[in-house]
């Protein structure tokens, strides 16, 4: 690029090297790249006078339609030129800025209200350095007192190999990091309502898991009063076989107390931890559910390392992919219901498996699955189970989870790193 020079009242000149990074003048198409801005004009015999008014005309109707602020400093930090965005931005005048220094005026003070000195300011090192800064998420200050967000870049202004100012292109970013924050606030709503959700399904859960060991109790306590009410004898025998029916279930009666416990417990950090063991959890889990609707489960598993991660969040998900599996072979009547499970380590990843054939999802569901209150149930889902699933296994677990219709029915697929 050649040697552009900048008319100012002084009558002084520098020139602008072709350094700039993705918010530079020398790239921002937006701005039309440092020659189209022609805040410069070439010192060349060539050009007439009206050639010259021309560029200054141009110049200035580019500077006072562009929206982000430019500001030009010279090697003291003052300003020299500044566009109509930045004064406004700023709460100023151009006329009140030019000349006056800039870290002064507007990045003197670090958000919590503690003073920044210039000489930490990658502004000013831009001009100590000769080398371009980009910043996101800086703090500037209005005249007002008050401060807005934004992400700017620094070059330096350069002539014959020496630094003679900066240019410093910035953007007020305040309005997108509310609507992020407002984002992030409706993202823990929903997070909070896939969660209660899951905990009524849990509810449900028990009680099925309950419903059996209970009933086969009772009936042992029954058969038990009955023999005594007739006065039939009872052998040591038919004790010992009573009390090992009585205990085997009230053991599982516990287990389901611990792994309905430690799904409802909040994950507080990361536990390195077996895949197939929370799938085992998950399959016995849904296993009374399972067995009523007559669903086969055919289970292939290998897991030899262990992961970091949330079991609690990782239990929720398979739990989520399982029971929609489970309604939707109940909603197709499948003749032979059947849920393959295959959890395996392949090329630095554990890959979990969940596919029915339940006769696959819609294809504008299929579309949209993953978003707020999509639902694969033709009735009664909340449309937050994929949803919330999505979010643990990407956001939290740092994976994917994919699904696609395949067969007879549809598969979801959760990939983790080891």
């Amino acid at each position: 690029m050649k040697d552009l020079t900048v008319n100012r009242n002084t009558d002084s000149s520098v020139s602008l090297n072709s350094a700039s990074d993705s918010f530079g003048l020398a790239n921002l198409e937006s701005f039309g790249g440092v020659e189209s801005l022609n805040m410069i004009e070439e010192t060349s015999p060539e050009l007439t006078i009206s050639d010259n008014n021309n560029l200054r005309q141009k110049e200035a109707l580019i500077f006072s339609s562009v929206s982000d602020g430019i500001l030009v400093l010279d090697i003291d930090g003052n300003h020299t030129i500044v566009n109509q965005a930045a004064a406004d931005m700023l709460g100023y005048t151009i006329e009140e800025m030019v000349g006056k220094h800039s870290h002064k005026m507007w990045h003197h003070t670090h958000p919590d209200g503690t003073s920044f000195h210039e000489s930490e300011c990658p502004i000013y090192k831009t001009i100590k350095k000769n080398s371009t800064s980009h910043r996101n998420e800086c703090m500037f200050w209005r005249k007002d007192g008050s401060s807005f967000i934004v992400d700017y870049s620094s070059n330096p202004l350069v002539k014959n190999g020496e630094v003679n100012g900066v240019v410093v292109v910035f953007r007020d970013i305040s309005e997108l990091k509310e609507a992020q924050k407002e984002l992030k606030i409706q993202q823990d709503i929903v997070l909070a309502q896939s969660r209660q959700a899951a905990m009524g399904e849990m509810v449900a859960m028990i009680a099925h898991q309950w419903r059996q060991p209970l009933t086969i109790v009772s009936m042992a306590v029954n058969n038990l009063k009955i023999d005594m009410d007739l006065g039939t004898e009872i052998t040591n025998e038919t004790i010992d076989e009573m009390s090992d029916t009585i205990f085997e279930q009230v053991n599982h009666l516990s287990n389901t107390i611990d792994d309905f416990s430690d799904f409802l417990k909040p994950d507080k950090k990361k536990e390195s931890v077996n895949i197939c063991d929370v799938m085992e959890r998950a399959i016995r889990m849904t296993g009374s559910g399972l067995k009523n609707n007559n669903i086969h489960v055919d289970i292939k598993m290998n897991c030899k390392s262990n992961i970091k991660a949330y079991p609690g969040e990782l239990l929720q998900v398979f739990l989520n992919i399982i029971n929609n599996s489970k309604d939707a072979i109940k909603h197709s009547q499948v003749k032979e219901p059947r849920i393959a499970i295959d959890v395996n380590e392949i090329d630095g990843l554990v890959i979990a498996s969940i596919c029915d054939n339940g006769g696959g999802i819609a294809y504008p569901t299929l579309k949209l699955l993953g978003q707020p209150y999509v639902s694969t149930r033709n009735k009664n889902g909340t449309g937050l189970g994929i949803y919330m699933s999505k979010t643990i296994i990407e956001k939290h677990l740092g994976g994917t989870l994919s699904w696609k219709n395949i067969g007879e029915g549809a598969c979801f697929t959760v990939a983790l790193q080891l």
